[in-house]
């Protein structure tokens, strides 16, 4: 006997319905028992029932189907059209009066803005559905808004938090949906805090809740979630076809985000087992399903992985774009992620907290803000520098740096330490030593709190050393925090003050959230360091060659399309170099290069992008420039080049000139090919009419 369909199974029920009444009471329950059993026929049933409901003045009753349409997008991770859906339940409730109806769609609000990144948006709706809730005592609704803040806080890392929220929406109760919902979300933060054990018992009991009652849409992410907690229990096998198995059944749903997940966990897992191949095939394929519904987190973690993939390969051009592409989401990420509004929650949760959580506010704002700051940067120098004039506007704070773990040589290398405003000479610390606070921070992956060095050392350390040996007990307060990038140690965080008592146990998570960023910025900067001094120089002249020269000009041009900050290009052919070549030798051409190179590099600011861009072709970039500021440096340039006496071989010096063609960047330029051409034919303007001289074209 063939089954009956969703669609089949309610126009039968329906037909013996009498009333209107009746038939929209059935239906508003059928809808909600059967929306992730068949999401499509659900959603085509309430396109039936709209005209009904509109005909019969029934407001309530249309807004709460509008209300479960849009979680058939939702659940799909469909979220913009989940939210143009929302939108009109919201709009319907509100007219109706219906609070339930109102307090649900920003629930839900707030789980769609959580998974399409835009967490200021998110927090805004939870805090507004917590508002209404509690001033309409709908205690009812607390559960699935517990629930949902739960999700979001896991979005932002706040584990404990999300752990406590989804307890209480246990606690309280619901239907198997929710149930199910809760159970798994908490196996996943017990996974996620290192508890494997009570993982897998609440996520196991979950997947069973899930396939009783046929809850298809929620099996795929059970299956994951539980992947990863076999993963972290040291069970690969497991672990793999879990994770396949959510990647079939995520496909089965129509459930993208997840089967991005699972590849990008599968990936990991076949990259440990040196199956490379395999593994880039996995990352690649979880950022192109990433791109497709705009999942900014699991889009950079793929872009790491595959830039690692390449610079284990030494394959340095394909590194640097993954990593630089990488930097750029990361930064957009940074810009999105805020925690504004979930202190705004807590503060309506616990009013008597307000003091503390003004601090937290004030606190997380900066830290948030030097977030943004070194995003921006790939200098690892200058991110310790911004870092340190910062934090110091928050903590008590004498020294700060950053310490790199080499895992094969076992030691730590402190490179980037500031005490006191001043740079302390780099050193190393063994890994084995008993006495140094960040070799055990990094030997245990636990972070470091002492207020009274004198008195706490030795719960961690045998004997007290520092950045002065000649003043062991010089600083009195420390925090050292493990960085970790995709579960590799990569080194330590610290700031440490002269006085007792400096700092708070609440501070830890200010300084871990400050970690996050500069853990990202490190791995920027190491392979950004790694790549330079590999591939972006000219061998003979020390410039930059013209890839890299590309990639930084086309930095400035989305800094002028951002910013509008524009810049002046300069390109200049040393005139007649062919005859050098032919009377004198390829020598010495190469020795005229570097005597122009050597005489240009003093006329050229720090700022300037100087690049031999092939051949006897050189191009400067001169950031913030006008036309006039332009055209007297390429004056200076082809004057003191024309002056130069350049030696040769032992019989000959000879003089060269050169052609300089100018141009500035304007808003018609899409790329930098585009001012690179006005820049190309001013110079050949130059060279036309007589050469050794400047020319422009705008």
């Amino acid at each position: 006997m063939t089954k009956m369909s969703v669609m089949e199974e309610f126009h039968n029920e329906v037909a013996n319905l009498k009333t209107y009444r009746e038939m929209i009471e059935y239906a508003l329950e059928f809808l909600y028992k059967n929306l992730r059993v068949a999401p499509d026929e659900v959603r085509e049933i309430i396109g039936e029932l709209e005209d009904k409901m509109e005909k019969e003045g029934d407001l309530t009753s249309l807004g709460r189907c509008l209300y479960i349409k849009a979680w058939t997008y939702i659940d799909k991770g469909e979220y913009l059209s989940g939210i143009n859906e929302l939108t009109k339940s919201y709009a319907i409730s509100q007219k109706s009066n219906n609070i339930e109806g109102m307090i649900r769609a920003l629930n839900t609000f707030g789980l769609c803005y959580t998974y399409i990144g835009n967490l200021t948006r998110a927090f805004e709706n939870f805090n507004e559905a917590l508002k209404i809730a509690s001033d309409n005592n709908k205690q009812n609704l607390l559960s699935l808004i517990m629930a949902t803040i739960s999700e979001s806080l896991l979005e932002i890392k706040q584990y404990e938090d999300a752990l406590e929220y989804s307890k209480k929406a246990i606690d309280i109760g619901g239907d198997p949906a929710n149930k199910a919902v809760n159970l798994a979300r908490v196996g996943y933060i017990y996974h996620l805090l290192g508890d494997n054990e009570n993982g897998l018992e609440y996520l196991t009991e979950a997947l069973a809740v899930a396939e009783e009652q046929m809850l298809t849409t929620m099996i795929p992410e059970f299956l994951f979630n539980i992947g990863s907690v076999y993963r972290g229990l040291g069970d690969t096998n497991r672990a793999e076809e879990s994770l396949q198995l959510a990647v079939k059944k995520a496909r089965t749903a129509e459930l993208p985000h997840i089967e991005a997940k699972a590849s990008l966990i599968l990936g990991a897992i076949s990259l440990e087992q040196s199956r490379d191949d395999e593994a880039l095939i996995y990352f690649q394929t979880a950022r192109k399903i990433a791109q497709s519904i705009n999942s900014a987190s699991v889009e950079v973690d793929s872009l790491q992985q595959i830039a690692q993939i390449y610079k284990d390969r030494e394959q340095w051009k394909e590194a640097y774009t993954c990593q630089y592409e990488y930097h750029v989401k990361s930064k957009e990420l940074f810009g999105k992620e805020t925690t504004k509004q979930v202190d705004s929650i807590k503060m309506s949760m616990a009013t008597n907290e307000a003091e503390y959580y003004q601090k937290m506010y004030e606190q997380i704002s900066t830290i948030s803000q030097i977030g943004r700051d070194i995003a921006s940067s790939l200098d690892l120098e200058k991110i310790v520098r911004i870092t340190y004039d910062r934090i110091k506007e928050i903590l008590d704070v004498h020294v700060f740096g950053l310490g790199f773990y080499d895992e094969e040589e076992q030691e730590i290398s402190y490179r980037f330490f500031i005490e006191e405003g001043q740079w302390v000479e780099p050193f190393t610390v063994s890994i084995g030593s008993s006495d140094s606070f960040g070799a055990w921070c990094i030997k245990n992956e636990k972070e470091v709190l002492i207020n009274d060095v004198e008195s706490e050392y030795k719960r961690y350390i045998k004997a007290i050393s520092s950045t002065d040996p000649a003043d062991e007990k010089k600083f009195n307060s420390l925090i050292y925090i493990p960085l970790v990038v995709s579960d590799k140690k990569i080194g330590i965080l610290s700031v440490q003050s002269h006085n007792k008592n400096a700092y708070a146990d609440y501070q830890i998570e200010m300084i871990k959230a400050l970690g996050s960023y500069i853990s990202i910025a490190v791995e920027n900067g190491q392979l950004y360091e790694e790549v330079q001094s590999l591939a972006n120089r000219d061998y003979l002249t020390g410039l930059m060659n013209r890839a890299y020269f590309n990639t930084l000009a086309e930095r400035e041009i989305l800094k002028y399309k951002r910013y509008d900050k524009g810049f002046c290009l300069i390109m200049f052919d040393l005139d007649n170099f062919k005859s050098i070549n032919d009377e004198y030798g390829h020598d010495a051409g190469d020795t005229v290069l570097k005597e122009v190179t050597q005489f240009c590099n003093t006329k050229i600011r720090e700022v300037d992008l100087f690049a031999r861009y092939g051949g006897e072709e050189f191009l400067v970039l001169l950031p913030t420039t006008d036309l006039d500021g332009g055209l007297m440096l390429a004056e200076r340039l082809r004057d003191g080049i024309r002056t130069l006496n350049i030696v040769v071989n032992e019989k000959n010096n000879i003089g060269v000139t050169a052609s300089f063609g100018l141009t500035l960047v304007n808003t018609e330029d899409k790329s930098i090919e585009n001012v690179f051409k006005r820049a190309d034919d001013a110079m050949y303007k130059a060279k036309k009419a007589g050469k050794d001289r400047v020319e422009t074209y705008l």
